[in-house]
């Protein structure tokens, strides 16, 4: 479903296309996310170039793996909870929507997921923390490794 509109445009070449604007896009936010952390923006770009020139991030940025767009999901739901000011309702629904994809992707992201919902619950406002449970609630349904696959007979 990810790669579909890719895919619709341009074929194999469309999805991989898409992949790698994905992949870029995750580049240039670790950027703004090491620059936040740290406050070093020389050494920040320089190592996200570093880690961007690996032939690691070049054949998962290139192929149709869950790996850049779990990241993609991973820094961005980092720098909303990283943000200067306490997380709210707004924030809370879109990190419920970032952690259910990364989820959703893979499932070997959960831990990561429960580790940053973990923050965010710590860090939140009342109002945000019951809009994230609500909502990761609610949106659990859309993650394969959630839902109960039993049958009996």
């Amino acid at each position: 479903m990810l790669v579909v509109p890719g895919f619709a445009f341009g074929g194999l070449a469309g999805a991989q296309i898409q992949l790698m604007l994905m992949a870029a896009v995750t580049m240039a936010l670790t950027f703004v996310l090491a620059d936040r952390l740290t406050g070093r923006r020389l050494i920040s770009w320089v190592l996200t170039l570093c880690l961007g020139l690996t032939a690691t991030a070049f054949i998962y940025s290139s192929e149709i793996y869950p790996e850049f767009p779990a990241a993609l999901a991973l820094v961005l739901s980092l720098l909303l909870v990283t943000r200067r000011y306490t997380p709210g309702i707004a924030d809370a629904l879109l990190m419920a929507v970032l952690l259910t994809a990364m989820c959703w992707l893979r499932i070997k992201y959960a831990p990561l997921a429960a580790l940053i919902s973990g923050y965010f619950l710590i860090r939140g406002r009342r109002s945000g923390t019951v809009a994230l449970l609500t909502a990761g609630t609610a949106l659990r349904g859309l993650t394969p490794g959630f839902t109960c696959t039993c049958s009996e007979g």
